[in-house]
């Protein structure tokens, strides 16, 4: 589609569906653990992931898709997690370890900032 309004609302219903598929097959519902703070790297989150998420654990989400209007974007700022939408090849680019700053007011991210890569 495009219009980002209803893309953003196609891709809210597919969410939705996909939770309630879960919940008749009583399938659990994925959550997030790990030990320390981090940036999540992500192709897309449902504002009902974001729900699911410790502020204190997760402090910036970069995500290919979506943008500053979406529903899981708008939820996450709320939460104070700061966001990063639509960075192309986020997934690629930046490596699981890698040390990165997300920056939800410019809408920036610098993966491994000076020579940082696999520390946390």
């Amino acid at each position: 589609m495009t219009d980002p309004v209803l893309r953003n609302r196609a891709d809210y219903a597919n969410v939705v569906g996909r939770r309630l598929f879960r919940r008749l097959h009583g399938l659990p519902t994925p959550l997030f653990k790990t030990g320390s703070a981090m940036i999540l790297v992500t192709d897309e989150m449902s504002p009902f992931e974001v729900t699911r998420l410790d502020p204190a654990r997760v402090v910036g989400i970069v995500a290919e898709r979506g943008g500053a209007t979406s529903h899981f974007a708008i939820i996450a700022k709320e939460r104070g997690i700061p966001v990063v939408s639509g960075v192309q090849d986020a997934l690629e680019v930046i490596i699981d370890g890698e040390c990165c700053i997300c920056d939800g007011t410019n809408g920036t991210v610098f993966a491994s900032p000076e020579g940082q890569r696999g520390q946390s």
